[in-house]
């Protein structure tokens, strides 16, 4: 990684779920960025993402009367989208991919998904939803792979779908393309809050790592990743 720093980005998006939303504004994201930078390896830059300043640089590029639906799979945006733009679109909120990951693979590869809706309840979306020209909303886009597996669910043609990240990956996995390189190549129409570039930027959902030893367990973070960069 010569020539280049290394940023590390840490997402918000499960915090702000337990927090009232009046309180949101509460909230120093710039505080916990310097917090975090201080427990960090020297030459690493590590930023706590603020999704709400993600989300707002969407709605500015994205117009929402393209569109004649919302998928929603960040799980999260859902209730907030309905609230504003309830009278506008259909939203999707109740369908949900988790990938299942292998724990003994330094590179955690995926075998699988797990959904939250079983394929009556995604039969019924699908007959009685007009998604001939849907937006997929999600809040982190870093292989692009669950974008499209939902796809590939619902049955939505890549040229006439708009996904939208509130941050997307815009690197490289080796010689493969990350989410926004992918998803353009296969079709789909790609708009991010904000950008990042593998492998010189990774991620994590400051949620999957809470601990409350953080400091010892931050550098175990970081070695994963020198693991997945080797290829190991």
């Amino acid at each position: 990684m010569t020539g280049q720093t290394q940023r590390i980005f840490l997402f918000t998006d499960s915090i702000l779920s337990s927090i009232p939303r009046q309180k949101w504004g509460t909230i120093d994201f710039d505080f916990f960025t310097s917090l975090f930078q201080e427990i960090v390896r020297s030459g690493i830059v590590v930023e706590v993402v603020d999704p709400i300043k993600c989300l707002e640089s969407l709605l500015t590029q994205i117009g929402l009367d393209n569109f004649t639906s919302i998928i929603d799979l960040t799980g999260f945006w859902g209730n907030f989208l309905k609230e504003n733009l309830s009278d506008i679109l259909l939203i999707v909120d109740s369908f949900h991919l988790s990938r299942l990951r292998r724990i003994d693979s330094p590179k955690l590869d995926g075998v699988g998904y797990v959904m939250s809706l079983t394929s009556d309840e995604i039969k019924e979306i699908k007959t009685e939803s007009d998604l001939s020209r849907p937006l997929v909303l999600d809040d982190v886009g870093w292989s692009g792979r669950t974008v499209i597996k939902a796809a590939e669910i619902f049955g939505l043609p890549a040229e006439n779908t708009t996904v939208a990240f509130l941050c997307g990956n815009n690197g490289n996995f080796g010689e493969r393309p990350a989410a926004i390189k992918l998803l353009r190549g296969l079709g789909f129409q790609v708009f991010t809050g904000k950008e990042v570039s593998s492998p010189f930027d990774d991620g994590f959902h400051l949620s999957d790592f809470v601990h409350p030893r953080l400091e010892e367990a931050f550098p175990s973070i970081l070695d994963i990743q020198k693991l997945r960069e080797r290829g190991e």
